[in-house]
């Protein structure tokens, strides 16, 4: 006699249901995207402190808690760019909202170490970027948090210093800002190759970037620091761009950048660099800033993909 009353009920239930789901989004709940990874609530010690824009931290994560993470405040508007690496590890990263709700989460780099977050900040806020080893080993992470301060143009023109270079100049002028930018193209095996467009940009640190009074550019330029485990000693390791020219009186030169690795023991100076090879670029000086951006490779020496770097520098 109950029984047609069980579809009634059945329905009144999930209309019930509905009500509490269905419900218009919060600001919140716009801010983050669905995820089978939600993170619960961070216990004691796997949130380690705050990290700032432009700033390089590193972690250690012995493995004995499931997560490390870092805090960030963030505007509305923000392009963020998030670097999370572990020296021959693979690293898992998730950026989380105010609530531990998951914005996104990245594992693309598989038997790199390396992963990179990237997001349009929507709400302004309190920020985390919780990581562990993929197969939950402990290791030592790098991070690095840096503000992208304007969009990708592909496409659009190689960077260059524009203006006219203040020559002569009465004592060296030493770099306030340096950005680097990186391109990239693609190449047929006939050597036709598409047009460079821009896919990254960062500020690094000038470790030291001048122009004396006789024309002469020192570039030596901070790109980031890693550690990197062998046997019982740490070794933090430091990358670097370097290079050096002297301007023609119209703040021209074609001169060579190089890439290079330094490792010590950590607490310890003065270990071997790991030298790369010499790349042919152009120095340019206008007024206020300089530039120095790679010269174009041999489209038939490397079909695919081809990559270059340019950096710019502001002196005001």
């Amino acid at each position: 006699m109950t029984r047609p009353a069980l579809p009634f009920l059945a329905s009144l239930l999930v209309s019930s249901l509905c009500l509490a789901a269905c419900a218009a989004p919060s600001e919140e709940a716009e801010e983050t995207s669905s995820s089978e990874d939600e993170l619960r609530a961070f216990k004691a010690g796997e949130l380690v402190g705050p990290i700032a824009f432009g700033e390089t931290k590193t972690v250690a994560h012995p493995a004995t808690s499931t997560y490390r993470a870092l805090s960030f405040d963030a505007a509305r508007g923000d392009k963020i760019e998030a670097t999370v690496s572990a020296d021959r590890q693979d690293a898992v990263v998730w950026l989380l909202g105010a609530s531990n709700r998951t914005i996104a989460k990245v594992d693309r780099a598989r038997g790199t170490g390396a992963e990179v977050v990237t997001y349009e900040i929507k709400t302004a806020g309190r920020y985390y970027l919780a990581f562990r080893e993929a197969d939950y080993e402990p290791a030592t992470f790098t991070v690095k948090l840096a503000k992208v301060s304007a969009p990708p143009q592909p496409g659009g023109p190689l960077v260059s210093c524009t203006g006219t270079p203040r020559f002569p100049i009465t004592g060296p002028i030493y770099a306030k800002t340096v950005t680097r930018v990186d391109f990239k193209r693609t190449c047929d095996a006939y050597g036709v190759c598409t047009a460079w467009q821009e896919s990254a940009r960062r500020p690094v640190t000038a470790a030291g970037l001048s122009v004396s009074p006789s024309r002469y550019v020192r570039a030596e330029l901070a790109l980031g620091t890693y550690t990197s485990q062998q046997g019982s000693s740490t070794y933090v390791c430091k990358t670097e761009d370097r290079g050096t020219a002297t301007l023609d009186e119209s703040g021209k030169a074609a001169s060579r950048m190089q890439w290079s690795d330094r490792c010590n023991i950590q607490g310890g100076s003065g270990g071997p660099y790991d030298i790369g090879e010499y790349r042919p670029s152009d120095f340019t000086m206008g007024a206020g800033c300089l530039s120095i951006l790679e010269q174009d490779p041999p489209a038939s020496a490397n079909f695919g993909t081809q990559n270059k770097v340019a950096y710019l520098a502001t002196f005001e």
